[in-house]
């Protein structure tokens, strides 16, 4: 759908989630489920049994190279310094586990 775009890992105490710095994409599960879905400009598009079945539908990549943050009641992006020292290793490529 849109390839070489990244989606960012976050958790927002509800749901896991792995969203674009755009906002357009969007993929997240409720904690305790096993499912994900996929959205697109805050719209369902699918659902699926793994956020890299998600990215792999979409054709984008997850990186860990940054996080989603809550700041002042608004997520924001920031780079992850838990992986910055390991970029690679953290990166993972739709169909990859």
């Amino acid at each position: 759908m849109l390839p070489g775009k990244s989606l960012y890992w976050g958790n927002n105490g509800v749901h896991d989630f792995w969203e674009s710095e755009d906002h357009e994409l969007l993929i997240l599960r409720n904690h305790g489920e096993s499912h994900w879905t996929a959205h697109r400009n805050h719209g369902f598009l699918f659902g699926c049994q793994s956020d890299t079945e998600g990215a792999a539908r979409l054709g984008v990549h997850l990186s860990r190279s940054h996080r989603w943050i809550m700041k002042r009641e608004k997520f924001v992006l920031e780079m992850d310094a838990e992986t910055c020292d390991h970029p690679a290793s953290f990166t993972t490529k739709p169909g990859k586990d």
